[in-house]
């Protein structure tokens, strides 16, 4: 599976005699392309996995359907947390929407300065559920220093504003609910995951 790129090369630890040295693995949501290959990975390390509580459960129901023993150890975080080791790592999850819930920015606080890991994110004032993105916190963190921000986002590269879920569940109320549809069935799409979606179908689907 990692020949054909489905999960992470990590080889390169194994030749550089580092595997030892991973401390925990931090994931910032539970979208299956993010968390899909924890199950994989973390068996071969003496880490725990840290990521929010919704998170964690998405990962626990994954390792449901496989053969193998669970031997991961989840820890929920909201907010801080410290990693122990020989050296002692402050990790931060910062509140970031997206189209899942409990989405997180992960801070790891070393002591050269923070560096920030900001994985499929939207910029969201107006969220269908959950609070909007914590940029209080983002702006403190950039005052003390940031030594890195690693980013990885679809349509990143792209020169536009997503629009916020918001105008998606107006969009949705006016084709449910100001379509002429008597005795007609109306068949709605969306990714599983994307629970403020799910939410305004069952919304107004509730006053169909």
């Amino acid at each position: 599976m990692r020949a054909l790129g489905a999960l992470p090369d990590d080889h390169y630890l194994e030749e550089k005699n580092l595997r030892n040295k991973v401390r925990a693995i931090l994931v910032s949501h539970g979208h299956l392309d993010h968390v899909g290959a924890v199950q994989y990975i973390a068996p071969r390390y003496n880490a725990g996995v840290y990521g929010t509580p919704y998170t964690m459960e998405v990962l626990k129901t994954l390792m449901e359907d496989r053969t193998i023993p669970n031997k991961i150890n989840y820890v929920p975080v909201n907010g801080y947390t410290t990693i122990s080791g020989k050296e002692k790592y402050k990790v931060e999850f910062i509140n970031m929407t997206h189209s899942t819930i409990q989405c997180a920015i992960v801070a790891v606080h070393t002591p050269d300065g923070v560096v920030l890991y900001a994985n499929d994110y939207k910029l969201d004032n107006t969220p269908v559920l959950g609070e909007k993105p914590n940029y209080q916190r983002l702006k403190e963190l950039s005052k003390q220093g940031v030594k890195a921000l690693i980013v990885n986002c679809l349509y990143a590269h792209a020169d536009y504003k997503t629009p916020s879920e918001k105008i998606a569940r107006g969009l949705l109320e006016d084709v449910l609910l100001t379509t002429e549809n008597h005795k007609s069935a109306l068949i709605v799409t969306t990714f599983a995951s994307h629970i403020a979606r799910l939410k305004s179908i069952v919304d107004f689907g509730e006053k169909l």
